[in-house]
């Protein structure tokens, strides 16, 4: 809906709830997972699509849906709450060298992201 424009976006409307279904299906997964990762003595499972992309899909839902967007917010807001109050794990160091500054590499199976920067 966002791509093509316009602001008659009625046709992506029903697809849109179609995919936000899915969505609430995968948040709902995402919470039991976190529920069982907060668990003492637990392995950490991952997702297989990272909640910051669903979060940036839905966003973008939601400018297509507007008002109508709202009927999802109650299932969306407690994982939005839980992320809110993480700890975000930060940590600064030297870069390796020949490293590019701006230059963003991630580690999916730790689950890290690292940035160069030039400071």
């Amino acid at each position: 809906g966002e791509a093509v424009g316009g602001s008659d976006h009625g046709e992506f409307v029903k697809d849109a709830n179609e995919v936000m279904a899915v969505v609430l299906k995968y948040v709902a997964y995402a919470n039991k997972v976190a529920v069982l990762n907060a668990a003492p003595g637990t392995s950490k499972a991952g997702l297989p699509i990272p909640m910051d992309d669903v979060q940036s899909s839905c966003a973008r839902i939601s400018r297509i849906m507007g008002e109508s967007f709202t009927q999802f917010l109650p299932a969306l807001l407690p994982h939005l709450l839980r992320q809110a109050k993480a700890k975000n794990d930060m940590s600064v160091t030297d870069s390796p060298a020949g490293a590019v500054p701006g230059s963003v590499t991630s580690d999916f199976e730790a689950g890290t992201q690292s940035m160069t920067m030039k400071i």
